[in-house]
């Protein structure tokens, strides 16, 4: 039995194809909001890694314990990223609307910190961000684009995660979730 070329190229198609979506590299399923992101890539029910870092202005210390007991959302940025820019404007109104009840935390990635100042400057953010400059962090969160938002419950386990821009209606959908599962 002779198998042809093209059987064998579509075949190793496949099989890179499906390594790329095991690693996390593609999404597995397109179930994200409007702007079509992926929200699946972590499993639910997973604890994030120990995140702590420098904050990006004031330069304290920032660790997940600061946020114990309060559902938190975790947004991954950088202030030349043009999607980032675009959420910048839902993001501060959510953190505005839930400041009492929900965490939010930033990691600002490959930038540096006089650009992230002036990003945060011009979008009004007050939440505090771990600057990650050489995406240490970043890495061990398995991310495929930016910005990434990751939703956690009150015990911090991995609720959603959406690739991409989020609007204020996909923020509150995902909060929802987030809060009905502890």
């Amino acid at each position: 039995m002779t198998v042809s070329r093209a059987a064998l190229v579509l075949l190793a198609a496949a099989i890179g194809l499906g390594a790329l979506v095991g690693a996390g590299f593609l999404p597995s399923d397109s179930s994200g909001g409007a702007s079509g992101a992926a929200d699946t890539w972590v499993a639910a029910g997973a604890s994030l890694p120990m995140l702590e870092g420098a904050d990006v202005i004031t330069g304290n210390a920032v660790t997940l314990a600061r946020f114990k007991d309060k559902p938190l959302v975790v947004n991954v940025w950088a202030s030349w990223c043009v999607e980032c820019a675009a959420e910048a404007a839902a993001l501060r109104r959510f953190a505005d609307e839930h400041r009492a009840g929900v965490g939010l935390l930033g990691i600002d990635v490959e930038d540096s910190r006089i650009d992230a100042r002036r990003f945060y400057r011009e979008v009004g953010w007050q939440h505090p961000s771990i600057f990650d400059p050489m995406e240490r962090l970043a890495a061990r969160l398995n991310l495929g684009q930016l910005p990434t938002t990751i939703f956690l419950d009150r015990e911090h386990r991995v609720v959603r995660r959406i690739a991409g821009a989020s609007t204020l209606a996909e923020l509150e959908r995902a909060l929802r979730q987030a809060q009905g599962a502890s």
